[in-house]
Protein backbone atom coordinates (compact mmCIF):
# COMPACT_ATOMS: atom_id res chain seq x y z
CA UNK A 1 0.00 0.00 0.00
CA UNK A 2 1.55 3.51 -0.78
CA UNK A 3 0.38 7.05 0.13
CA UNK A 4 1.13 9.86 -1.97
CA UNK A 5 0.07 13.44 -1.07
CA UNK A 6 -0.09 15.85 -4.05
CA UNK A 7 0.84 19.05 -2.70
CA UNK A 8 1.67 22.15 -4.93
CA UNK A 9 4.21 23.75 -2.42
CA UNK A 10 4.46 27.28 -4.49
CA UNK A 11 0.49 27.43 -4.39
CA UNK A 12 0.30 26.56 -0.86
CA UNK A 13 2.90 29.42 -0.21
CA UNK A 14 0.77 31.48 -1.99
CA UNK A 15 -2.37 30.76 0.02
CA UNK A 16 -0.82 31.22 3.48
CA UNK A 17 1.19 34.59 2.17
CA UNK A 18 -2.78 35.97 1.22
CA UNK A 19 -4.20 34.79 4.29
CA UNK A 20 -1.47 36.45 7.00
CA UNK A 21 -1.28 39.89 4.49
CA UNK A 22 -5.03 40.62 5.01
CA UNK A 23 -4.86 39.61 8.58
CA UNK A 24 -2.04 42.02 9.14
CA UNK A 25 -3.57 44.08 6.54
CA UNK A 26 -7.12 44.23 9.05
CA UNK A 27 -5.39 44.07 12.64
CA UNK A 28 -3.30 46.92 12.00
CA UNK A 29 -5.17 48.92 9.11
CA UNK A 30 -5.86 51.89 12.02
CA UNK A 31 -2.19 52.23 11.89
CA UNK A 32 -1.53 52.28 7.91
CA UNK A 33 -2.56 50.95 5.06
CA UNK A 34 0.97 50.93 3.25
CA UNK A 35 2.29 48.01 2.98
CA UNK A 36 5.98 49.05 4.01
CA UNK A 37 4.90 49.58 7.21
CA UNK A 38 3.00 46.40 7.73
CA UNK A 39 6.37 44.15 6.36
CA UNK A 40 8.18 46.00 8.93
CA UNK A 41 5.14 45.08 11.45
CA UNK A 42 5.27 41.49 10.06
CA UNK A 43 9.50 41.65 10.83
CA UNK A 44 9.39 42.53 13.88
CA UNK A 45 6.80 40.15 14.78
CA UNK A 46 8.95 37.62 12.66
CA UNK A 47 11.55 38.46 15.54
CA UNK A 48 9.36 38.58 18.25
CA UNK A 49 8.35 34.87 17.57
CA UNK A 50 12.06 33.54 17.41
CA UNK A 51 13.06 34.77 20.34
CA UNK A 52 9.72 34.01 22.56
CA UNK A 53 9.55 30.63 21.61
CA UNK A 54 12.61 29.40 23.48
CA UNK A 55 12.27 31.61 26.33
CA UNK A 56 8.60 30.02 26.53
CA UNK A 57 9.71 26.73 26.27
CA UNK A 58 12.28 27.61 29.19
CA UNK A 59 9.51 29.32 31.76
CA UNK A 60 7.06 26.20 30.55
CA UNK A 61 9.70 23.59 32.01
CA UNK A 62 11.18 25.99 35.29
CA UNK A 63 8.61 28.71 36.31
CA UNK A 64 5.76 27.69 35.21
CA UNK A 65 5.56 23.97 34.58
CA UNK A 66 1.99 24.12 33.54
CA UNK A 67 0.07 21.49 30.70
CA UNK A 68 -1.73 24.11 28.77
CA UNK A 69 1.52 26.27 28.42
CA UNK A 70 3.59 23.37 27.37
CA UNK A 71 0.78 22.24 24.81
CA UNK A 72 0.90 25.99 23.99
CA UNK A 73 4.34 25.43 23.01
CA UNK A 74 3.97 22.58 21.48
CA UNK A 75 1.56 23.19 19.13
CA UNK A 76 3.69 26.63 18.00
CA UNK A 77 6.66 24.56 17.81
CA UNK A 78 4.75 22.08 15.49
CA UNK A 79 3.87 24.38 13.21
CA UNK A 80 6.74 26.14 12.50
CA UNK A 81 8.64 22.56 12.60
CA UNK A 82 6.36 21.68 9.88
CA UNK A 83 6.37 25.10 7.93
CA UNK A 84 10.04 25.04 7.83
CA UNK A 85 10.52 21.16 7.01
CA UNK A 86 7.34 21.02 4.15
CA UNK A 87 7.44 24.04 2.42
CA UNK A 88 11.13 24.89 2.83
CA UNK A 89 10.56 28.35 3.95
CA UNK A 90 9.16 30.82 7.07
CA UNK A 91 6.14 31.84 5.57
CA UNK A 92 6.56 35.32 7.46
CA UNK A 93 9.97 35.84 5.61
CA UNK A 94 8.66 36.10 1.85
CA UNK A 95 5.80 37.95 3.22
CA UNK A 96 7.59 40.45 4.64
CA UNK A 97 9.62 40.76 1.64
CA UNK A 98 6.44 41.19 -0.47
CA UNK A 99 5.12 43.48 1.70
CA UNK A 100 8.02 46.20 2.02
CA UNK A 101 9.65 45.20 -1.67
CA UNK A 102 13.23 44.73 -0.25
CA UNK A 103 15.06 41.76 1.25
CA UNK A 104 14.24 40.94 4.96
CA UNK A 105 15.75 42.54 7.95
CA UNK A 106 15.69 38.80 9.59
CA UNK A 107 19.25 37.71 7.81
CA UNK A 108 21.11 40.60 7.90
CA UNK A 109 20.17 40.92 11.63
CA UNK A 110 20.91 37.02 12.06
CA UNK A 111 24.75 37.52 10.14
CA UNK A 112 25.40 39.96 12.38
CA UNK A 113 24.95 37.81 15.59
CA UNK A 114 26.42 34.87 13.48
CA UNK A 115 29.68 36.48 12.92
CA UNK A 116 31.58 36.04 15.81
CA UNK A 117 30.88 32.13 16.06
CA UNK A 118 32.25 31.61 12.08
CA UNK A 119 29.05 30.24 11.67
CA UNK A 120 27.34 31.07 8.02
CA UNK A 121 23.31 31.60 7.73
CA UNK A 122 22.56 28.63 6.03
CA UNK A 123 24.67 26.30 8.53
CA UNK A 124 22.65 28.47 11.31
CA UNK A 125 19.13 27.32 9.63
CA UNK A 126 20.25 23.69 9.32
CA UNK A 127 21.13 23.60 12.85
CA UNK A 128 17.62 25.57 14.37
CA UNK A 129 15.72 22.54 12.15
CA UNK A 130 17.35 20.30 13.84
CA UNK A 131 16.71 21.58 17.07
CA UNK A 132 13.43 22.40 16.56
CA UNK A 133 12.75 18.90 15.27
CA UNK A 134 14.27 17.25 18.57
CA UNK A 135 12.15 20.18 20.51
CA UNK A 136 9.43 19.45 18.95
CA UNK A 137 9.42 15.55 19.67
CA UNK A 138 10.48 16.19 22.95
CA UNK A 139 7.87 18.36 23.77
CA UNK A 140 5.52 15.67 22.37
CA UNK A 141 6.93 12.45 24.58
CA UNK A 142 6.63 14.86 27.21
CA UNK A 143 2.92 15.66 26.45
CA UNK A 144 2.34 12.44 25.95
CA UNK A 145 3.93 11.60 29.98
CA UNK A 146 1.38 14.29 31.18
CA UNK A 147 -1.48 12.83 29.74
CA UNK A 148 -0.59 8.83 30.92
CA UNK A 149 0.19 9.91 34.24
CA UNK A 150 -3.23 11.99 34.39
CA UNK A 151 -4.88 9.24 32.91
CA UNK A 152 -3.25 6.40 35.03
CA UNK A 153 -4.16 8.50 38.40
CA UNK A 154 -7.65 9.43 37.73
CA UNK A 155 -8.48 5.37 37.50
CA UNK A 156 -6.15 4.26 40.47
CA UNK A 157 -3.45 2.29 37.80
CA UNK A 158 -0.18 2.29 40.22
CA UNK A 159 3.59 1.56 38.53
Amino acid sequence: MEIKVQINKQELIGILERFFTSSVRYVYSWLSADGEVLGYIVGVYHVLCATSIPILALVSHTIYPNFWLKLYVFLTLLCVFAQHIFLNICILIPLEEKLTRQKTIFYPLLESFLTPFNISTQQFITYIVIAEGFTTLCFGLELLADVSRFVFKHYGIEI
